[in-house]
């Protein structure tokens, strides 16, 4: 099973809100028969590090 990844760096620098970008997500995931993993991360948490360096040494596309 995919994942599409949405993560939200900055609402002012993308230009959209939060909710404008959930709604674009789920429209595109539902037409791609696809799930929506959301992530919340802080540049400074440990555990948030750990998790991402697992995704990048573990997606193959």
């Amino acid at each position: 099973m995919f994942f599409f990844v949405l993560v939200l760096v900055s609402n002012v620098a993308l230009g959209q809100t939060a909710d404008q970008l959930l709604v674009k997500a789920k429209s595109e995931a539902k037409a791609e028969g696809k799930n929506i993993l959301l992530i919340f991360h802080a540049s400074w948490c440990g555990w948030c590090k750990k998790f991402e360096k697992g995704l990048d040494s573990s997606l193959v596309f």
